[in-house]
C-alpha cells in the first residue's frame, strides 16, 4: 500500500511495526489519547519501514503520526 501509513500487527504487543511512505524529512511520533508524546525519532530517507518497542506502554489506543516534507499521515492503533 504505497503511500499509506500502516501500523502491524494489530493489536501491538511488544513491537510496533510501522510501514511508512517514502518522502523526505521525515519524523514519526506515537501519542496518547491525551495528547502526551511516548515517541518521537526522524525516519532515515530509504526506510520505508520502522520498528518501535512498545513493552512499557499501558495498554490503549494510540496515535501515530508521520510528518514529512510530502505531508502528514496519521492511524490508530490498540496496545494489547
Amino acid at each position: 500500500r504505497q503511500g499509506e501509513l500502516v501500523v502491524s500487527p494489530m493489536p501491538v504487543a511488544d513491537l510496533l511495526i510501522a510501514s511508512i511512505p517514502r518522502r523526505m524529512n521525515r519524523v514519526i511520533e506515537v501519542v496518547d489519547l491525551s495528547g502526551r508524546v511516548l515517541y518521537r525519532e526522524p525516519v532515515a530517507d530509504e526506510l520505508s519501514q520502522v520498528q518501535i518497542a512498545s513493552s512499557q506502554w499501558p495498554s490503549g489506543f494510540y496515535v501515530l503520526q508521520l510528518r514529512g516534507s510530502g505531508g502528514i499521515w496519521t492511524t490508530s492503533f490498540l496496545k494489547q
